[in-house]
């Protein structure tokens, strides 16, 4: 079976193998990125709801989620392996923290700060780039709702909070524009430009 990648830091996008995979409309796309940020755990349907409609959901709402399913598990799945599972009055999603480009975010952002805690400036800082390399502009582009603009403010300050521990590492061994194009330092706190 070919591995599945999935991009959140950027247009929401799918691989299996090389090939980019269709995952249809604008809220099929927030059904599969409410799973995805389930990291394996059940997400509720009301929690999918929620995710796709906010306060206002339809009265079809629940066959919604199912056909969204239904298609995202036609799209990602590969023969009778079932990457998305019904657990639990819900959905989870059976896919490593790494196959997600949120998820390796995090991993080079820790071994970064675990870095600095050793004293591995050049190390750190090279996570850090690796890091911030991942994204492919802002988080989640083209989704709209509260849950998206939420995704979306709590993935960019933990990019932002990523820079500042770069800032720290970067004082010995890189300058402070090589971390992250499009940054400014303002005041003890740094933030998108």
């Amino acid at each position: 079976m070919a591995e599945l990648r999935f991009a959140l830091l950027g247009p929401v996008r799918a691989w299996r193998g090389g090939e980019e995979l269709p995952l249809g409309s604008p809220r099929q796309r927030v059904a599969l990125v409410r799973l995805l940020l389930g990291e394996g755990r059940a997400v509720s349907v009301e929690e999918v709801i929620d995710a796709v409609w906010g306060d206002e959901p339809p009265r079809g709402a629940r066959g919604a989620v199912r056909t969204y399913v239904h298609r995202l598990r036609r799209t990602l799945g590969d023969g009778d392996d079932e990457v998305i599972a019904s657990a639990g009055g819900g959905y989870a999603m059976a896919v490593e923290t790494g196959a997600v480009d949120w998820g390796r975010f995090r991993m080079r952002v820790e071994a970064a700060a675990k870095a600095r805690e050793r004293g591995a400036m050049g190390a750190a800082a090279d996570l850090l780039r690796s890091a911030e390399g991942l994204w492919r502009g802002e988080a989640l582009e083209g989704l709209e709702g509260a849950f998206a603009e939420g995704v979306r403010g709590r993935l960019g300050r933990a990019r932002e909070e990523a820079l500042g521990i770069g800032v720290g590492a970067s004082t010995a061994v890189v300058g402070f524009a090589e971390l992250g194009t499009g940054y400014r330092y303002s005041g003890l706190r740094v933030r998108s430009a």
